[in-house]
């Protein structure tokens, strides 16, 4: 899920999936005024195992407001997803 460039998204029991290598990010807020707001999501990365993986990010100016939900690993390794 990805807003951009004072993008707004708003989500309720949304299951996201990461997988790798073409996907990096579950939920993307990026530049001024971007907003993503989700309620109950369910974040799962799947075969994960290198760096740049995240589960949630926020950058130059962006927010993601998370209300609830779960983050989880359905692999051999958790590298990345959290940090």
């Amino acid at each position: 899920m990805l807003a951009i460039n004072g993008g707004s998204i708003t989500s309720t029991d949304n299951p996201i999936t990461i997988l790798p290598p073409g996907g990096l990010i579950g939920l993307e807020s990026q530049g001024t005024n971007s907003l993503i707001t989700t309620k109950n999501p369910a974040i799962l990365g799947l075969g994960l195992g290198q760096t740049g993986i995240s589960a949630v990010k926020a950058m130059n100016g962006g927010l993601v407001t998370l209300e609830g939900g779960k983050i989880g690993i359905a692999a051999g390794s958790s590298i990345g997803l959290l940090g």
